[in-house]
């Protein structure tokens, strides 16, 4: 009996021990149980006497494991990063000078536009043209008030290119303006030929209204103090006779001394402008010889002495021959340009020559 227990407790501690390698090491499992099975177990039924026969524990099973990470001595050295490339250094610019700036074209000045003029004017198939009195004034505009680019003497030859009112546009020297329509005669200036003395011709009847208060008949070529022959300076026409247009002369020569025959043609208007106006007298004499009208004509003795010049008679046949007047019929007045152009309630027109004009 002691024998038995004594085994199973062998039997026991074995499986004790070998359970243990069991849980550390799964692997030895069935070596322990192999040894389990050859161990002789004491037998309860053997006889008294019969020598139990000795277990013989087999040598402890040696645990081998699976792997073993074999110690070495070097300590394992802890890793080192690896060494990394050395920036490379951003290349260094050098400054440059900076450019000197261009200066800025100043932007150029727009052109104003050229004003409209306060005319119009009406294209003319370009004709040859030329001055057909002694001069005129060459303007700007076709107006009095406009400036005068030039005078343009007799025969002067132009360009006709257009037509504004009574005026005509012209080209003269390459320069563009405007002469009055009545100063132009389309063509070539005639050549001139030697003045011939008129003989003396018979006055035709005139054709104008009869004046009022008749004038007394004058002998062809005379006048009435027998002083100038009117035959030497004028014909008959526009209707009127010789010595109407010499008496005429003799106011325009007066009045407007020394100056053009723009400025002569003026004061002629005037006096052709009185005859026309129910205001005045409608004859040459009334009109010249009215009270308190023209300072020349107090004196008429010294007045039909006058002998008028070329310029006088060109000015006088332009207004009451050729018909070619250039002032507006209620231009009345005029007095000399040194006064001003300011008279009592009278309008200023123009001034020509010496002379300012008035409605």
């Amino acid at each position: 009996m002691i024998r038995h227990a004594a085994g199973i407790f062998i039997l026991v501690a074995i499986l004790a021990f070998a359970g243990c390698m069991a849980v550390s090491q799964t692997g030895n499992f069935s070596a322990d149980v192999q040894m389990i099975d050859t161990m002789e177990i004491p037998d309860d039924t053997a006889a008294p006497g019969t020598p139990t026969p000795t277990v013989q524990p087999s040598a402890a099973p040696t645990y081998t494991p699976a792997f073993t990470a074999e110690p070495t001595d070097e300590p394992t050295p802890a890793p080192t990063a690896e060494p990394t490339a050395e920036p490379t250094p951003a290349p260094t610019v050098e400054p440059t000078a900076e450019a000197t700036p261009k200066p800025t074209k100043s932007p150029k000045p727009t052109k104003l536009p050229t004003p409209t003029p306060k005319y119009e004017v009406t294209d003319l198939e370009k004709k040859a043209a030329y001055l057909n009195v002694g001069s005129a004034n060459f303007r700007k505009g076709p107006g009095l008030d406009y400036k005068i680019i030039d005078e343009l003497k007799e025969n002067a030859v132009f360009t006709v290119v257009g037509k504004s009112g009574d005026w005509l546009k012209v080209k003269y020297d390459g320069t563009y303006g405007f002469i009055l329509a009545e100063f132009v005669e389309y063509g070539a200036p005639p050549t001139p030929t030697p003045k011939q003395t008129m003989k003396p011709t018979e006055t035709p009847k005139s054709t104008r209204s009869p004046s009022p208060t008749a004038e007394p008949t004058k002998q062809p070529g005379s006048n009435a103090n027998g002083g100038v022959n009117s035959s030497d300076y004028f014909s008959s026409g526009g209707g009127y006779s010789a010595d109407e247009l010499l008496l005429i002369a003799q106011v325009v020569q007066e009045e407007a001394k020394g100056s053009g025959v723009e400025a002569r043609a003026a004061v002629a208007n005037v006096i052709y402008n009185r005859i026309a106006s129910s205001r005045f007298p409608d004859s040459v004499s009334g009109v010249i010889f009215q009270k308190n009208q023209f300072t020349v004509a107090r004196d008429e003795d010294k007045l039909r002495a006058v002998v008028p010049v070329s310029k006088t008679i060109e000015a006088v046949n332009q207004i009451f021959v050729n018909g070619d007047r250039f002032m507006p019929e209620d231009v009345l007045y005029f007095r000399s340009s040194k006064k001003g152009t300011s008279w009592d309630k009278r309008v200023y027109y123009a001034t020509y020559g010496g002379n300012s004009f008035f409605y």
